[in-house]
């Protein structure tokens, strides 16, 4: 039986910087992203191994070396980016360190509050939810670079979690 949808989640937390750093990540990487990589990572293989291949005929190994540096950070910029940003964000942002407060009204939306500022973002607003092991991410529609984490460990039970996840998927049906 699902559970009633009256019911409004108040909860706060502290944000960590492991909150942003797993909703850059879940931003980033999708399924089609993925595809994209394995895709672009096998293209880089293929050029790897013809530029080995013109290496060892000609002899010249200078134009290898910098093609393998440059397909080296292509590859592992996806991992290094999202670890950098969040890094630079939470340095440079003193706001992204409050506390922060969510309100999730099964009626209107959710009102996110953080630093002294209260934004409510209605259903209609939201665009997507994910979520992840330790967070719900909401992103908004109209901003897709725009996603607001939601931690579980600021929930108090296993049921308001699943509660939260009824209310989302019921979200993501009407929409």
């Amino acid at each position: 039986m699902p559970p009633t949808s009256d019911v409004v989640v108040d909860i706060t937390w502290q944000p960590e910087k492991a909150d942003h750093r797993t909703a850059v990540r879940a931003a980033l990487i999708t399924p089609a992203r993925k595809v994209a990589w394995i895709i672009l990572v096998s293209f880089m293989g293929l050029l790897l191994i013809l530029m080995l291949l013109v290496a060892l005929t000609t002899g010249d190994f200078h134009v290898g070396y910098r093609a393998l540096a440059a397909m080296a950070a292509g590859v592992l910029g996806p991992f290094v980016l999202p670890a950098l940003l969040v890094e630079m964000a939470w340095r440079s942002s003193p706001a992204v360190r409050q506390p922060a407060r969510a309100r999730i009204d099964p009626h209107v939306g959710i009102t996110f509050t953080q630093g002294g500022t209260s934004t409510l973002h209605t259903w209609a607003a939201i665009g997507r939810i994910r979520e992840t092991d330790t967070l719900f991410l909401v992103g908004l529609a109209a901003h897709k670079g725009i996603n607001i984490p939601l931690p579980k460990r600021s929930l108090t039970s296993p049921a308001q979690v699943e509660y939260l996840r009824y209310l989302f998927q019921n979200f993501l049906a009407r929409n």
